[in-house]
């Protein structure tokens, strides 16, 4: 009896190819297909709007006097409006840049963000002996942080007559 499961989301097809060459080589027959899903942009550093003194304008000019001169105002978390201090894909980036905040006597916000898009997955049978995969055998030589699931297949749909 065969289990299929599937490893994913692959931010890129590059990717998504690695992984399935590696498992080719275990002697597997992996399939690839791209499903739209949310994907991992970054770690966000924002400041929450001042709602009393400093004015916006005061923390701006701050931030541009200790070297953060590329803060934009936008919708925040809640929608809520904040100042952005960045979008990082280095966690260790985004952290130097809560510390120049905090630097300043600014209490930074930090949070995961995330884009739709197009995600890959590769699906892979199983054999009735096999154990589950490791995904973090599949990862690619990029370096970047890859949030990977290993999970059933989705149930293919029949067609209706």
């Amino acid at each position: 009896m065969k289990r299929c499961i599937t490893v994913g989301p692959f931010p890129d097809v590059a990717e998504a190819a690695h992984a399935a060459a590696t498992l080719r080589s275990g002697g597997y027959e992996p399939r690839q297909r791209v499903t739209e899903g949310e994907v991992w942009a970054g770690v966000w550093v924002y400041l929450p709007l001042p709602t009393t003194a400093p004015t916006v304008d005061q923390v701006r000019a701050k931030l541009k006097a200790g070297g953060i001169d590329d803060a934009l105002e936008m919708p925040g978390p809640n929608d809520k409006p904040v100042i952005s201090l960045g979008l990082y894909s280095e966690p260790k980036r985004a952290q130097a840049r809560v510390a120049q905040a905090q630097a300043l006597g600014l209490n930074p916000g930090i949070a995961d963000r995330k884009r739709t898009g197009d995600v890959y997955w590769v699906d892979v049978d199983l054999k009735s002996t096999d154990g589950l995969l490791n995904p973090g055998d599949l990862q690619g030589e990029t370096g970047r942080i890859v949030r990977l699931e290993v999970k059933a297949c989705p149930v293919a749909e029949s067609p209706t007559p």
